[in-house]
């Protein structure tokens, strides 16, 4: 019966590999919050400078002035803190990638390890086979003399 010898790397590698993607798609499902959050604050903007325009009372332009820049603040933020998480999810696409990688070697090298078992496996029986007909044709043999 075949064992790999290395079967317990194998499955801690699969592990890594099943934390690297669970971490990949946790950040990436946060830039995805992040990006539908600047599209908001962008809509925000655009709906405060259009009631900017409608609104002729002073106070209320002051106000409207004042939310734009707050907001615009917070736009400026948030396009900051997504390249920062950009930059995160390319290192843990790095990080998915070399785990995969280091999976797949070992996953290789087990398949061949496999092959090599089911050849030895054949050779034997080739060579039990082999002595069983040799052993039938010396009784063949045996019984004509």
């Amino acid at each position: 019966m075949f064992k790999f010898k290395l079967e317990s790397i194998l499955k801690y590698r699969k592990i890594k590999e099943d934390e690297a993607i669970k971490n990949f798609q946790l950040k990436k499902r946060e830039v995805e919050a992040l990006i539908l959050k600047i599209q908001e604050t962008k809509n925000q903007i655009t709906s405060s400078k259009a009631r900017k325009e409608k609104n002729i009372n002073i106070k209320e332009l002051i106000l409207i002035d004042n939310y734009i820049v707050r907001v615009t603040e917070t736009l400026n933020n948030q396009t900051k803190e997504l390249q920062t998480l950009n930059n995160q999810l390319k290192q843990l696409e790095k990080e998915l990638f070399k785990a995969r990688k280091e999976r797949k070697i070992i996953e290789n090298l087990k398949a061949k390890k496999y092959e090599d078992y089911l050849n030895e496996i054949k050779l034997i029986e080739q060579k039990f086979l082999d002595e069983i007909s040799s052993i039938a044709e010396n009784r063949k043999k045996d019984k004509e003399l």
